[in-house]
């Protein structure tokens, strides 16, 4: 006996219209991964002039399987990265990246902006796609998970201004 008879014989009507259903999503991709993203930070406040990381993580995976994923990191919109490989010379200016597994069956994409600015107040955002490959040729990447973490800068612009400008009247910085 076929499975497929084993199958109609032994489930209801509704039963079949389910599998069949979950067969089709899956081929489709409308099955949802158990890839799990999440990204943090030391603290979402920093300093002018200080570095600032931030930490991709994906459990559950070992250091071959990241092969399986794309991950990138944005910058206010902007992509830096591939996996950690930085896109240009001028983000490798302002950007730092490495991979590291902290514990077996974890990974993570750590990224470093580099002497933070104003202009560097916004979010890091980390985006994990899960490839899927025919013939060892990726055909579709599928965004499993996209987590963010702000990026504040401690002081007022006006408490900066005063500084920048000699000003003694300011609080001294001490927040």
């Amino acid at each position: 006996m076929t499975l497929s008879r084993y199958v109609s014989r032994w489930t209801t009507g509704e039963q079949r219209i389910f599998m069949t259903l979950l067969y089709f999503m899956s081929m489709q991709g409308l099955v949802r991964s158990t890839i799990t993203v999440n990204v943090a930070s030391q603290s979402t406040w920093v300093n002018y002039g200080d570095n600032y990381t931030a930490n991709c993580n994906i459990p559950g995976l070992d250091a071959l399987e990241i092969s399986q994923l794309r991950v990138e990191w944005f910058h206010n919109g902007q992509r830096l990265t591939s996996q950690c490989l930085l896109l240009s010379a001028e983000i490798k200016q302002k950007y730092s990246c490495i991979t590291v597994t902290p514990e077996w069956n974890n990974i993570s994409l750590l990224l470093t902006v580099k002497n933070i600015q104003k202009s560097d107040a916004g979010n890091l955002t980390c985006e994990v796609y899960e490839r899927f490959t025919e013939n060892e040729t990726v055909v579709r990447n599928e965004l499993v998970g996209v987590k963010s973490v702000p990026i504040q800068i401690r002081g007022s612009n006006q408490f900066h201004d005063r500084n920048n400008t000699g000003d003694s009247a300011g609080d001294g910085g001490i927040f």
